[in-house]
């Protein structure tokens, strides 16, 4: 494998953890709103419609950075594939 290769690989990982952080911060910020939405259920309160569309747009944020995820991942393995064979 080349040092192009190997900084391509190396970059491509970079993507892929920072794609792993924007979902998790998504997701958690989703967690938060969804737990404070039991709570005001639970406490016989109504569901704020501006939280349930910031929980929707966290879960929609994490979905592309999951998607991102996954073709990160597959450019690498493809990197790492043709490095092999070369």
């Amino acid at each position: 494998m080349t040092e192009a290769e190997t900084r391509r690989i190396a970059i491509g990982l970079m993507h892929t953890m920072t794609r792993i952080a924007e979902a998790l911060s998504n997701l958690n910020a989703a967690q938060a709103i969804a737990a404070d939405a039991l709570a005001r259920l639970s406490a016989g309160e109504g569901l704020d419609p501006a939280a349930l569309r910031t929980h929707q747009e966290h879960m929609q944020a994490a979905q592309v950075a999951i998607r991102g995820l996954a073709k990160d991942l597959e450019a690498s393995i493809d990197l790492l594939e043709a490095g092999s064979h070369g």
